[in-house]
């Protein structure tokens, strides 16, 4: 049986891993930083690999909201799980003594 990785939304509407990575339908990014703004009306999220961008995903506040409680909730359900703190990059940088990148 595949890992919960999930945290909210209906059963019927819950997308397995497994079966989305088979899916060659659907584009998938690997992605190691990104860069988030706003305007007025919505916000973006622009995914980048080594700091080139890849995607951009445009959304509404509220959905951008949900989006950082699941975010939230999945951290929290990992380091519970596996008893690993995990790190931001801002916190790497500063274990590692390096200035953090200007746009992550």
């Amino acid at each position: 049986m595949e890992p919960q990785t999930q945290i909210t939304g209906k059963p019927s509407e819950l997308v397995s891993i497994s079966d989305l990575t088979k899916n060659t339908e659907i584009q998938k990014f690997f992605v190691n930083g990104f860069q988030a703004g706003f305007s007025l009306a919505d916000g973006h999220i622009i995914l980048k690999l080594y700091d080139i961008p890849q995607c951009a995903l445009i959304m509404g506040f509220p959905a951008i909201k949900s989006l950082k409680t699941n975010l939230d909730a999945l951290i929290k359900a990992y380091e519970t799980n596996t008893k690993q703190n995990v790190s931001s990059i801002e916190e790497l940088a500063i274990k590692l003594n390096e200035p953090p990148a200007s746009q992550i």
